[in-house]
């Protein structure tokens, strides 16, 4: 079972999560804008390792009870599907459109869990 013990310092998995997720969104927008510095690329790619490099551990951390296995093929399909969708990107738009999609799909991502968990009904009703 997990708890918020469970991080260093107290951080519970949901706020790590969220926080990974403003800084993918922050990368992507920088990315986005300064493509043409070297300067913005190169700190943009340090946010990038920053925020995706834990999540397959934060992500194994919280299935470690269930579904592990799944995790793995969940993975490898996401790699799968995005090495499609990105070779699409990359041969109709060019590199310049990686990180726009990034932001869209984040903001699709944000909306699908902000629907299910941020305004329920109960919440409303009482």
């Amino acid at each position: 079972m997990n708890t918020p013990e469970s991080l260093p310092l107290g951080i519970t998995h949901a706020w790590a999560l969220a926080s990974q997720t403003v800084i993918n969104a922050v990368t992507a927008l920088l990315l986005g804008i300064g493509i043409h510095s070297a300067t913005a690329i190169y700190v943009g790619m340090s946010l990038w390792g920053l925020s995706f490099g834990g999540a397959a551990t934060l992500l194994q951390t919280a299935l470690a009870d269930a579904a592990l296995a799944m995790n793995v093929v969940i993975w490898n399909r996401a790699i799968a599907v995005g090495g499609f969708f990105g070779g699409l990107l990359l041969d109709h738009f060019g590199a310049v459109s990686f990180p726009w999609a990034s932001l869209v799909l984040g903001g699709l991502a944000l909306t699908m869990v902000a629907k299910r968990h941020g305004f329920s009904a109960e919440a409303r009703k009482g």
